[in-house]
């Protein structure tokens, strides 16, 4: 929704749907949600309030962009199920199903140059280099959060994974204290001006023990297939 009008609603259990046809495209917005969104968008919006439902607004926005009573339908796939369920429900039959990958993917490819500032800043903001023998990973992970929330971005993860723990790729910031000769894992994202980063590195605390330098050394000979 971001990508195609510049913003994003208020996101919550009422349904708001950004509906696009060839030639029009029409909101189906949360009356709670509408009057602060109208300012960001010249699409013209539907409202539906909690006491009269939804039905009769998403049914005059179709109407409005001229949906086809036959023909395809293409779905965010990150929507929630019963918002997509509602659409569906009220679609034909025989309408063509699928998701935005095949029709979107290609447009988003192709990127200006405000796109790639935004993709820089984000991986730049995500470029968190604060760890010092003694603190703990939970510790850390809280320094990444504060340090994405002062650029003005939402952290959404912060992995930091030191010793054994960086074997697992998903693992939750505990109690235990980074040492010398750690290997640590950090993999952290968050999202900023409607982009998001997503980073992972590795590191080591002080010096590389023996057994990490074989393993680098090793990983940058020839792989052969077995």
């Amino acid at each position: 929704m971001e990508w195609f009008v510049g913003f994003h609603s208020h996101p919550d259990e009422r349904p708001c749907l950004l509906l696009i046809a060839p030639e029009r495209k029409a909101f189906l917005m949360p009356a709670l949600n509408a009057e602060g969104s109208r300012a960001f968008t010249y699409a013209q919006f539907f409202d539906w309030s909690d006491d009269q439902g939804r039905t009769d607004a998403l049914a005059d926005a179709l109407n409005v962009i001229s949906a086809p009573a036959r023909g395809r339908a293409a779905l965010d796939e990150t929507m929630r199920a019963d918002f997509a369920l509602l659409l569906l429900k009220v679609l034909p039959a025989d309408t063509l199903q699928d998701f935005m990958p095949p029709t979107l993917d290609g447009l988003r490819m192709k990127k200006d140059e405000a796109e790639f500032y935004k993709l820089k800043m984000n991986a730049a903001i995500a470029a968190f280099a604060t760890i010092r023998p003694g603190m703990a990973e939970r510790q850390v992970a809280a320094e990444i959060r504060t340090a994405f929330l002062s650029e003005g971005a939402v952290p959404a993860f912060w992995i930091v994974g030191a010793g054994p723990n960086g074997a697992f790729p998903h693992h939750s910031a505990i109690d235990r204290t980074i040492e010398e000769g750690d290997t640590i894992v950090i993999d952290i994202g968050g999202r900023k001006s409607g982009f998001p980063s997503d980073v992972t590195r590795m590191t080591v605390i002080a010096c590389y023990p023996r057994d990490v330098t074989k393993f680098t050394r090793s990983s940058k000979g020839p792989s052969r297939p077995r």
